[in-house]
């Protein structure tokens, strides 16, 4: 969790900047709402198991970096899967 609370700074406003981006514009853009949903819940999950299970509180900081980018990236499959699939992504979202 050093990881998360050296950079809160950047967690912060980034998604500070993404929820009033979809406060703002709301159900027109439901897919893409779906796609970042799937994108940010993956990457908090991914990020979650990993600290809580597989790394220490001694873990070098690139590390972090690198699971959050690999978690990116797993997220962006997902959020596609989401997007495409409207129905689970509407179940997953709620």
């Amino acid at each position: 969790w050093e990881f998360i609370s050296d950079h809160s700074t950047f967690f912060a406003i980034g998604l500070i900047v993404v929820g009033f981006f979809l406060l703002i514009l709301g159900y027109r853009i439901f897919i893409v709402s779906l796609f970042i949903a799937g994108v940010i819940g993956t990457m908090f999950a991914g990020m979650l198991l990993f600290y809580q299970f597989f790394l220490s509180k001694n873990t070098a900081m690139w590390v972090g970096w690198v699971i959050l980018g690999i978690s990116f990236v797993i997220g962006l499959c997902v959020g596609y899967c989401l997007a495409r699939f409207r129905k689970v992504g509407a179940f997953f979202l709620s």
